[in-house]
């Protein structure tokens, strides 16, 4: 009964390891059954803490950004090209950023 007990405890605290934000952020797009849109976009700048604006063919676009996000946000130039794969949380109504990358002109 003891061995079984430990051996519960220890898959038990081993199932929290090993995970980080963007894999949730993807588990939790698809889960939801949420599209996931990769496209190019036009960098605007960061809103504020935890969003940024883009341009979309020519729309502009506000994505929630975690704090990860915002560190390579503030380094992008802005008004550039980025590559970008973000999809639409609709608990929250808000487009949630799940990569980004800058592209070369």
């Amino acid at each position: 009964m003891q061995k079984l007990f430990v051996t519960v405890l220890i898959l038990f605290l081993l199932s929290g390891c090993g995970t980080d934000y963007h894999s949730n952020t993807i588990t939790l797009a698809s889960q939801n059954k949420e599209k996931v849109i990769e496209t190019e976009a036009i960098y605007i700048g960061l809103i504020d803490s935890h969003s940024i604006e883009v341009f979309i063919n020519k729309e502009p676009y506000a994505l929630q950004i975690n704090e990860a996000q915002q560190e390579i946000a503030e380094k992008l130039p802005t008004k550039k090209r980025i590559s970008i794969k973000y999809y639409y949380d609709k608990k929250t109504t808000q487009y949630q950023l799940l990569s980004i990358q800058q592209k070369g002109d």
